[in-house]
């Protein structure tokens, strides 16, 4: 279970490496640095203690098996905000819906990955204002993996619209599945379920035996995933100094 716990760790580095910034391993910690402030903190691990903490960090991610307890972050000044759910999908499909005429395509260029970063900033961001803002960040990030040869963009299209989006990101026997995003127009009819199924096939084909993804714990969002068969492995807290 440890070492399973470990590879779905480093699943979900590999995609905030790649899509929120920069990764930096210090020993005592893992620190993610990027130019959103939401997506800078610290990833305290096994080796973690109050004392080598940063007075700097503003957010922690404590995971499982650090060192620091709550009582340690608290008395530092830090409040726990958010709990994260992190899952493996068991026997897929059996309960999945699909939408039988969508179809699915790779992203091969930047005319593909123009209309990936569309859908997924529509999925995720209804506000126009937030639009402005996320969108050309995330566009910029997708483009940057366009080429990476471990991440895989899917867009599923009713005709030639394009109305929903799928990304894994592989890293060693797992396929970590992510930017799961559908136009609210099209929501709750089998958009995500089918793309989502056709990228984990095509993980399994490379030799992913593990597929996994990282959600708001006991959220809507978990109880549609945990309906179609992933298993909670384990939760970490993110904490934010007051």
């Amino acid at each position: 279970m440890e070492k399973l716990k470990q590879i779905l760790l480093e699943n979900h580095l590999a995609f905030l490496a790649t899509h929120r910034g920069q990764v930096r391993n210090e020993g005592h910690a893992l620190f993610v640095e990027s130019d959103k402030p939401e997506f800078t903190y610290a990833i305290l691990g096994s080796s973690s203690t109050r004392a080598n903490l940063p007075s700097s960090v503003k957010m922690v991610q404590r995971l499982p098996w650090s060192q620091i307890s709550e009582g340690d972050l608290i008395e530092a000044g830090f409040v726990a905000a958010i709990n994260y759910s992190y899952m493996i999908l068991g026997e897929p499909f059996s309960k999945w819906r699909n939408h039988d005429d969508l179809s699915i395509e790779r992203v091969v260029d930047v005319a593909h990955m123009e209309a990936f970063s569309e859908v997924q900033s529509r999925g995720f961001i209804e506000s126009q204002n937030e639009y402005d803002s996320w969108h050309p960040w995330l566009r910029a990030a997708n483009h940057r993996n366009l080429k990476n040869p471990n991440q895989s963009f899917y867009i599923g299209r009713l005709g030639s619209q394009a109305v929903g989006v799928v990304l894994t990101v592989i890293e060693g026997e797992s396929a970590g599945i992510c930017a799961v995003a559908t136009l609210p127009a099209f929501r709750k009819s089998g958009i995500s379920t089918t793309i989502m199924e056709k990228a984990i096939l095509d993980a399994r084909a490379q030799g992913c035996k593990i597929i996994t993804l990282q959600v708001r714990q006991d959220s809507y969002v978990e109880d549609f995933y945990r309906h179609l068969g992933f298993q909670r492995i384990f939760t970490t807290t993110l904490y934010k100094r007051n």
